[in-house]
């Protein structure tokens, strides 16, 4: 193993051993932040819809039979709801179950994590925090993951070790740390993956070749968009080895083919349930919002302060800033890995960055999607681009490549603003209750509690149930609710409901327009909660009313209007 020299300080006082300890204490103490953060209050945010949607296929219960028992206007309690979201000890529900609610309904989800979350919940408990947990253990593995995977590529331990450090405290990473969702695991896969390529390629023995097949396995079973990983290994494959044909290039194409076998039997079930496969990024998007989009995620892997349109001016100001010099950062990173080609570490770099994006973008300007505008489905392109900038600053503060402007000082502080950005990113977002990921669901929070704190409630909605799951999360276990199937869905099994007069505060969620007109009919809506969108796009911003309270008719009422 190569080691690169120090960085040379500036200051006589300091010698190479004095500011290699600095430099380990420094990068512990980042190390130690980024496990504290990822700990850290990891139930307090809202659990939205998607995560909601994983524990509905981790309880193993399809949708239409959430309809059928749950869905036709009788009173429920919050606890009814629960065995639709955590997979009970005792029930008939198992793991085969949980496989056909993927393809039922998510079939370009593929089942590992979840395999994996269903045993860990029935482990750990039927909680947010357990469930979540998952993801924070596979974030915390990320992180020797990054050290093994940067030592491969540089061959020098310092680097590895300030890699890990940028890793521990980036925004994204702590994000979705505490997201029940696969993305954490996909990233520590991802790591290890590209780690056991470059090892196998380096030692070019059986072991190594076998060790990287199965990394291909697991990465596929874990997200289908491992696809564009393989894709970026493919290429660094073919041109570092010059496309000759030799053993190093047989051996991967062997490996790549069997780890790629053991995912035909989800192949063939994509195929057969092609037409069950959604996701919001097909729908079509203007191509500014795209790059807006792609501009905008650049920044989350090293400041992300949940910022919008609505947010003080102040703040964006400052932010815009940010922004600036972190797109400076990785642009010039880019550069310098490119001006630098010729070495295989750069090389593979570039692939795992430019690769999966070029693909992506080519994809979303020939099909009219927008993939690429959600750094989650872009996570190998931004892994490399964090790598790219790692590799860079690291070059630039070792004095390795001098220049006379920025000079060696500057580059200090460049390194030391960012890290401190990330590091308050990371503070700001742990703290806080609401966050851009969370959308609507973010009032959630406010919605229940003002439920909460009423007397005798019962709520009444016929919005999508799976958003009224993720509000049964915050809700008292006694809070009694009456779900109806959405009318523009299910039209012939929609009923108006029948409100029983035992309870002394009726709140209703998020009504449809059928619903509102049948309840202004039997009584009045009086607004209780409204909000001013600032999740939504710029077109869908307005303001919305999220929880009515409903008063039924009597001649000695007379309702006043709210708010």
């Amino acid at each position: 193993m190569t080691y690169l020299n120090l960085p040379k300080f500036s200051f006589s006082i300091f010698n190479q051993s004095i500011f290699s300890r600095i430099l380990c204490f420094l990068i512990s103490i980042l190390l130690v932040l980024g496990i504290f953060f990822r700990c850290s209050n990891i139930a307090d945010k809202v659990y939205w819809t998607d995560e909601t949607f994983t524990s509905l296929q981790l309880s193993g219960y399809l949708q239409s039979e959430v309809s059928e028992q749950l869905l036709d206007g009788r009173e429920i309690d919050v606890n009814d709801i629960k065995k639709y979201q955590y997979p009970e000890l005792n029930s008939h529900k198992n793991i085969s179950d949980t496989i056909k609610g993927i393809i039922s309904f998510e079939p370009q989800h593929t089942p590992l994590y979840f395999i994996i979350a269903r045993y860990w919940v029935q482990c750990f408990g039927d909680s947010v925090t357990a469930i979540r947990s998952l993801s924070v253990l596979a974030s915390i593995l990320a992180l020797p993951m990054m050290y093994w995977l940067c030592l491969e590529i540089f061959q020098n331990i310092y680097i590895a070790y300030f890699s890990v450090a940028f890793l521990a405290v980036s925004p994204f990473h702590i994000l979705y740390s505490q997201e029940a969702r696969p993305f954490s695991f996909w990233i520590t896969v991802i790591l290890f993956s590209s780690a056991a390529l470059l090892q196998a390629q380096r030692s070019n023995t059986a072991r190594s070749w076998i060790i990287y097949s199965l990394s291909v396995s697991i990465g596929l079973w874990s997200f289908l968009l491992s696809i564009l990983v393989y894709a970026a290994h493919t290429f660094y494959i073919l041109v570092s080895e010059r496309f000759r044909w030799n053993r190093k290039i047989i051996a991967y194409l062997i490996s790549l083919s069997f780890g790629c076998l053991t995912f035909v039997p989800w192949i063939v079930v994509l195929i057969i349930h092609r037409d069950r496969a959604r996701n919001y990024a097909l729908v079509p998007a203007a191509y500014l919002t795209l790059i807006k989009a792609w501009i905008r995620n650049i920044s989350l892997f090293f400041a992300d302060f949940s910022l919008n349109d609505s947010s003080p001016q102040i703040y964006l100001v400052v932010f815009t800033l940010v922004l600036l010099i972190v797109i400076v950062l990785v642009t010039y990173s880019i550069y310098f890995l490119v001006r630098n080609y010729q070495q295989q570490n750069n090389l593979f770099v570039l692939s795992l960055l430019l690769v999966p994006a070029v693909i992506t973008i080519f994809a979303d300007f020939l099909f009219k999607s927008q993939f690429s505008s959600s750094a989650r489905y872009l996570i190998p392109t931004y892994l490399g681009m964090q790598i790219a900038v790692i590799y860079m600053l690291f070059q630039k503060i070792a004095g390795h490549q001098p220049a006379k402007f920025p000079s060696q000082k500057q580059w200090y502080f460049l390194t030391v603003l960012l890290i401190s950005i990330s590091v308050s990113s990371c503070v700001t977002l742990v703290n806080s209750h609401q966050w851009w990921l969370k959308g609507t669901d973010n009032y959630h929070h406010q919605i229940a509690k003002i439920i909460n704190s009423s007397s005798e409630p019962l709520v009444v909605s016929d919005d999508f149930f799976i958003r009224i799951f993720s509000l049964s999360h915050e809700l008292r276990k006694d809070v009694k609710l009456q779900l109806m199937v959405e009318p523009d869905k299910e039209p012939d099994k929609w009923r108006i409901p029948q409100i029983s007069e035992q309870y002394r505060n009726v709140f209703v969620y998020n009504p449809s327009e059928k619903m509102k007109n049948s309840l202004q009919e039997q009584g009045n809506l009086i607004s209780v909660y409204s909000v001013f969108d600032k999740y939504g796009s710029k077109a869908q911003r307005q303001q919305k009313v999220l929880l009515w309270k409903f008063i039924k008719k009597s001649p000695e009422l007379i309702p006043t209007r709210g708010k």
